[in-house]
């Protein structure tokens, strides 16, 4: 949150204030606003700029905390029912509570980084360096928390935190950064632009740390939450799935994977990519598939070294189906149709599992 901005009679850049999730910042602007009224002073603007540093973070200090009991209830944005998704970090569904914090805390450097080239601007260089301190103490943060650490406000302190949970070129990079960003009354324009200079050089290089992170946390964030029996029955079912993998692809001269970007279909993704590699993969583009589904689609080509092969429908065959039948049969009529040509070129059943009951369109096409 930002208090006290004024856009006319010379200007005044905004108090930053606490951050906050969307869903309460309305409990946010009425404790405010309860604060406000219950001064002697009319104006919003003065009386915001009459209060020490740190008031707003005290005043909303139990707002900004977030227990793990509590993380579903801050899941959505103000007025929204539906998930965030932090796509600026990978994409997909949301991760667990510290991807969700360095996204945000991304996005809030962001616009730290904004106010700093605009305090340049002004000549106001000791104010500019106190924002690479913020970009900082955000990044070293979000990172710390992503690694199991806490948050920080003391540059030193986290980084000596981060020399024992980050890769060393993280950690020094940032120690090297914080030591030049030192916000001092003789701090000038060119030794400013040094040290902003490092700062993004190490922005860039956490980002990509942190989204490498998260794609090889994925599912090692759910294994950390299972009890020991529980991963050891989980173990067996990988090893018996990897086992009737490898039997396949050794009696059978082709094996195809018919990969529907399911929930199940990821998991055998995985175990394909890493076991079975010379099993080839492939899935259908109805034309009618949502953003998630292509952007899950450019993920898997991203994160794994197997192709993924995409189909798409004969335009021609397209038109000629659809003034016959409805429209709700046009995947059904072409994903058939699909299959049935793939397993032909193939010459290997490559039907989904949930197409294989006897009698299913899909088999009755493929026998025929």
């Amino acid at each position: 949150m930002y208090f006290a901005g004024k856009g006319t009679a010379g200007g005044a850049l905004a108090l930053k204030g606490p951050t906050l999730p969307a869903a309460r910042i309305r409990q946010a602007i009425d404790r405010v606003q309860q604060a406000h009224l219950a001064s002697d002073e009319a104006s919003f603007f003065v009386w915001a700029r009459k209060q020490e540093p740190e008031y707003f973070k005290a005043l909303l200090a139990d707002l900004a905390e977030v227990s793990a009991e509590q993380l579903q209830s801050v899941m959505h944005d103000f007025g929204d029912k539906t998930d965030f998704r932090v796509l600026n970090l990978g994409g997909g569904e949301c991760a667990g509570a510290s991807q969700v914090l360095i996204g945000a805390n991304f996005f809030e450097a962001a616009h730290e980084r904004e106010y700093r080239n605009a305090l340049v601007f002004q000549r106001k260089y000791v104010e500019a360096a106190q924002c690479n301190e913020s970009i900082l103490r955000l990044l070293g943060s979000g990172v710390a928390q992503l690694l199991g650490g806490a948050r920080q406000e003391d540059l030193a302190k986290l980084a000596e935190q981060l020399n024992l949970l980050a890769p060393e070129e993280i950690a020094a990079e940032f120690a090297h950064a914080a030591q030049e960003s030192i916000a001092d009354e003789e701090v000038n324009n060119e030794a400013l632009a040094v040290a902003s200079a490092k700062v993004d050089a190490w922005t860039i290089k956490v980002a990509a740390f942190a989204t490498e992170k998260r794609r090889t946390t994925r599912l090692e964030g759910g294994f950390a939450k299972m009890s020991t029996d529980n991963r050891n029955e989980l173990n067996k079912k990988i090893a018996a799935t990897i086992a009737v993998l490898q039997q396949a692809a050794s009696e059978y001269s082709s094996v195809v994977f018919a990969n529907s970007l399911g929930a199940e279909d990821m998991v055998l993704t995985d175990l394909i990519a890493k076991h079975q590699p010379d099993i080839q993969m492939f899935s259908l583009d109805t034309g009618r598939l949502p953003k998630e589904t292509y952007d899950l689609i450019h993920e898997v080509g991203q994160q794994y070294e197997v192709p993924l092969k995409v189909y798409f429908p004969d335009s021609t065959l397209v038109q000629d189906t659809l003034p016959r039948t409805a429209s709700t049969a046009f995947t059904t009529a072409w994903r058939v149709a699909r299959l049935a040509a793939t397993c032909a070129r193939w010459n290997r059943c490559a039907v989904p599992w949930r197409a294989r009951a006897p009698g299913s369109p899909a088999c009755v096409a493929i026998r025929q």
